[in-house]
Parts: structure tokens; C-alpha cells; sequence
């Protein structure tokens, strides 16, 4: 009657800067998984998905504070709310954060 269709390959990913409301203390296990997906798509990095501005400036952090140890995975997730509390220190508009 009814056929599931399945993917080989991943779909979509998990934005890392998305906070879990009910488990955040997985919050850093599903950025860690998902970049283990893409590294077994192609080794795809985060660099190779749509991300908004202020995504790609939570990966471009995750990356410069990144000690680059096992697999590359360690570095500091920030989420939204993160970016946006790290901007205001630093006296710069969310959309404006210089990480390089």
C-alpha cells in the first residue's frame, strides 16, 4: 500500500546555534553529530550549507576558538541569544560582528 522512501544521504542538518528547550545538555552532541554527517557526505563542512549572517558567524567562532584537537570538533558553540549577548559587550550590532 504505502511506500517509504529513504535517503542515503542526509537531507538536512541541524542548525548548530539552535538551543534545545527540553535537552540542552545535547545541544553540543548534535553540533558534534552533525559534523560528523557532513564529513561522510563528501567531507562537507559548515561552510558548504545556507547559513543566515549570524549562523555563519556562530560557526566562524566555533572555528577560531577551536584548539583544533581530536576530529577538529573541539571550539565553543555559541547559540542566537549568545551572539547577540557577545555582540553587545563589544558594542556592535548583531549584525555586524567581526570574528576574523
Amino acid at each position: 500500500m504505502g511506500v517509504v522512501h529513504v535517503t542515503r544521504e542526509p537531507a538536512f542538518f541541524r542548525a548548530p546555534m539552535l538551543s534545545s528547550k527540553i535537552h540542552p545538555q545535547w545541544d553540543e552532541g548534535f553540533c558534534r553529530s552533525t559534523e560528523y554527517q557532513l564529513d561522510r557526505c563528501g567531507r562537507l563542512d559548515w561552510d558548504d550549507l545556507w547559513l543566515t549572517t549570524e549562523e555563519a558567524e556562530i560557526v566562524a567562532y566555533k572555528k577560531k576558538s577551536s584548539c583544533k584537537g581530536e576530529n577538529g570538533n573541539d571550539g565553543i558553540w555559541l547559540t542566537l541569544a549568545q551572539l547577540a549577548e557577545l555582540k553587545l559587550k563589544k558594542g556592535e550590532r548583531m549584525e555586524t560582528l567581526d570574528i576574523n
